[in-house]
């Protein structure tokens, strides 16, 4: 399972893939893509908050964002497990789970509306617990399966009005920790990975915004960085691919850190 807005780690996590990863799709759709396309024979399908074309890998919109969370009719724990047991249908067994999704608001704490704060804990974090939830039992039916938790250095280390972030993104490594002890004798390992600052269209964006323009931008965001350099996308996503496969057989509970050495200082 593959979840979240940046475009350049999933589709470096596709071209890098070489472990078996099944992602969880809304039920929308779902039946109309499973029929476009072989699943059965690729046997994955990505979930994103946005639409791409139809290749190897399926891609479909997921359902919750900052602005539609609240006003969505349907419980998220409902939806969730709609979409745990439909992927299951249509493309058998999750094998690996990546929960990826998350959403940035960068306020002061005493700035936050409660709207915001329900938006990025509902996400980042109560949206990776959902998926585990409901992913689980048939891992366990199975004795076998991975979870990877994409936190982040923020998880590690505090940062001026990124207060309610960085508590969703620890929360999700001490998530990954106690499903991890919960789950170790069921054959399943549960790790985090916590990466730093990545070139994204997300980071284009915020450079744009900071009126530095793109060079100026990257040049001060690296700065506290020990490499002086921002990661690559396939640089997660290899990380990632490490955690979900066999070679990383010996490690539950964990968190993989890929900052450029940023949160040892």
């Amino acid at each position: 399972m593959v979840s979240g807005p940046n475009q350049r780690i999933r589709s470096r996590v596709r071209l890098e893939m070489s472990v078996r990863i099944r992602q969880i799709g809304p039920p929308r759709n779902l039946i109309e893509v499973a029929r476009t396309l072989d699943v059965s024979r690729n046997g994955l399908l990505f979930r994103t908050r946005e639409p791409y074309n139809l290749r190897s890998i399926v891609w479909v919109t997921f359902p919750y964002n900052a602005d539609s969370l609240v006003a969505e009719p349907e419980a998220p724990a409902t939806v969730v497990r709609r979409m745990v047991a439909e992927t299951q249908r249509v493309l058998g067994p999750i094998d690996v789970l990546v929960n990826n999704a998350g959403i940035y608001i960068e306020k002061p704490a005493v700035a936050f509306t409660e709207r915001e704060y329900d938006a990025v804990m509902d996400i980042n974090l109560k949206g990776a617990w959902l998926c585990s939830k409901y992913a689980l039992p048939g891992m366990v039916r199975r004795k076998r399966g991975a979870i990877v938790l994409v936190s982040s250095d923020s998880g590690l280390v505090g940062t001026a009005g990124s207060s309610v972030y960085c508590a969703s993104k620890a929360g999700m490594i001490l998530l990954a920790r106690c499903m991890a002890l919960e789950h170790a004798a069921d054959g399943i390992r549960v790790n985090s990975i916590c990466p730093g600052e990545v070139v994204t269209p997300m980071m284009e964006r915020d450079a744009v915004r900071s009126g530095r323009g793109f060079e100026g931008y990257y040049k001060w965001l690296t700065a506290p960085i020990p490499m002086r350099r921002a990661g690559r996308p396939e640089e997660i996503a290899r990380a990632i691919l490490f955690l979900a496969s066999d070679d990383a057989s010996f490690m539950t509970g964990a968190e993989l850190v890929v900052d450029g050495g940023y949160s040892a200082k």
